[in-house]
């Protein structure tokens, strides 16, 4: 079962999780904002 977690700027689903990563799906509502983050030791990739 995939459980659609809900935040105030839309919600996410995880599609895939390992030791070594962990991939969501984010649904972004019209108006919803997100922030800035950054990580040390993580690479992050955006697929539009």
């Amino acid at each position: 079962m995939i459980k659609s977690i809900k935040k105030p700027w839309g919600s996410y689903i995880v599609i895939n999780k390992s030791k070594d990563f962990l991939l969501k799906k984010l649904v972004i509502k019209p108006e919803g904002v997100l922030s800035y983050q950054s990580h040390n030791f993580r690479s992050e990739q955006a697929d539009r």
